[in-house]
């Protein structure tokens, strides 16, 4: 079981997307969990066949054995699943004395390898700090050997909105960022941190922090006050700090896919062939922008917006849930598009377009 959030310590198994003994390839969807607060998907991170360790209901914790992803088809699989749980309970004994409760949550959060830190640092008992120390060292060495350095991200703000915990759960997916801070406005959020990630403070203090090295690039988490946002994005560039765009591993960008700066395009979202986007949008889950579309900068979509395509899309658009979009539409910046749309004609600037209110 993957590291789900400091807010949580166990999970239960709700179900199996895949038969047992099915053959399964890398990012297939293995099964879905259910916390206190939330759903999380868990898919796989190699191809083989796939055997249960858990049943529906089970209730599990980080590093519990789930199931067993094997190379080759098992004749008796519980016996290995068996060898792997005793194995898993004598090392994580041994991990539990050398290693501090905060350093586990950060090792968890970027999934880091815990055996190649303990072996980084023979005899010492592992501390966040070391944890920070061996990440930047691997960086750095990484680059060195042209493999790419690890982009350290700053996320601005979203902490109360749930923004930055999605962004920061996008980020510890995708192994080529770290999400190393937030600033956030709210002061009652400084000093706590999201999926292990610190609030350090308030945006007054990021330039700082990036000239000071710290940090390598940023992007905007909160997305309720669209102008608020280009507000922001435009005072963090007149700064010269660099925005990165922050795409989850299951997001499909196709081919000639133009893309500009700051955005965020999570889980399973579609952009079609020769599509454009502009800077700073905020793009939910299982979002399909279809070929040919053009989006300005500074948008929000909700979760399940479709369009067809050659769609133009202005700036500062906000997009609710489950909207529908014919092809050829235009569609006028600060528009707002209401949830369960179905947009057959032209939308006008700063139109508030509803089905319920029929779009003259």
């Amino acid at each position: 079981m993957p590291y789900l959030g400091v807010n949580d310590s166990d999970c239960k198994l709700s179900s199996w997307e895949v038969a047992e003994g099915s053959f399964v390839k890398p990012g297939a969807l293995i099964c879905v969990v259910e916390t206190t607060k939330t759903t999380f998907e868990v898919f796989s991170e190699t191809e083989g066949y796939i055997y249960y360790a858990a049943k529906v209901g089970d209730t599990l914790v980080v590093n519990d054995i789930a199931g067993l992803v094997s190379e080759k088809a098992l004749d008796n699989p519980q016996t290995e699943i068996e060898a792997l749980k005793k194995e898993l309970k004598k090392d994580q004994g041994k991990d539990e004395e050398n290693i501090t409760k905060k350093a586990e949550i950060l090792i968890n959060s970027l999934s880091l390898d815990k055996k190649k830190i303990l072996a980084a640092f023979p005899g010492t008992r592992i501390t966040e700090a070391i944890v920070k120390e061996y990440v930047d060292k691997d960086s750095v060495t990484a680059g060195r050997r042209g493999f790419g350095q690890v982009e350290r991200v700053a996320i601005i703000g979203g902490v109360s909105g749930g923004g930055a915990l999605i962004v920061a759960e996008s980020i510890e997916r995708n192994g080529k960022q770290r999400a190393v801070c937030i600033f956030d406005q709210n002061k009652e959020f400084h000093g706590k941190e999201v999926l292990g990630v610190p609030v350090v403070g308030d945006i007054t203090e990021l330039e700082g922090w990036f000239t000071g090295g710290k940090i390598d690039a940023v992007v905007i988490a909160f997305n309720r006050d669209l102008k608020e946002r280009e507000r922001v994005f435009n005072e963090i560039k007149s700064k010269n700090i660099t925005f990165t765009n922050v795409i989850d591993t299951t997001a499909a960008l196709r081919t000639g896919v133009k893309i500009g700066v700051g955005n965020v395009i999570l889980g399973r979202a579609y952009i079609g062939a020769c599509s454009v986007i502009g800077d700073n949008n905020f793009i939910s889950a299982n979002v399909c922008l279809e070929h040919g579309n053009i989006l300005g900068s500074h948008s929000a979509f909700g979760p399940g917006v479709f369009t067809s395509g050659n769609v133009t899309m202005g700036n500062t658009i906000r997009f609710a849930t489950g909207i529908f979009i014919e092809p050829n539409i235009e569609i006028g910046d600060n528009a707002v598009i209401s949830s369960g749309s179905i947009i057959t004609n032209h939308v006008r600037a700063g139109e508030v377009f509803s089905t319920r209110k029929p779009n003259k």
